[in-house]
């Protein structure tokens, strides 16, 4: 398992909110990962002004073959801790 060979926590969501589109963003996620398509974690202790890049749709195939891909519709949210 990544891991536990990563030294790396599991953290999953209660069943009741694993639903079909849950399954499909997941494997989607893990599909993303194993071909090195990701970008680092943020910082455990994130500043104020941290922005989070979010994408309606992954692009897939050759749209990131160069790397981080521009999606067809960036958003960018400012996410502040309560």
């Amino acid at each position: 398992m990544h891991c536990r060979n990563k030294n790396l926590k599991l953290v999953c969501l209660p069943p009741s909110l694993c639903t079909d589109n849950g399954v499909m963003v997941t494997w989607t996620g893990l599909e993303h990962f194993r071909v090195g398509r990701f970008n680092p974690p943020p910082p455990a202790i994130e500043p104020d002004d941290f922005v989070y890049d979010l994408r309606p749709r992954w692009p897939r195939g050759e749209e990131y073959a160069q790397g981080r891909s521009e999606a067809r519709s960036l958003r960018t949210a400012r996410v502040h801790p309560s």
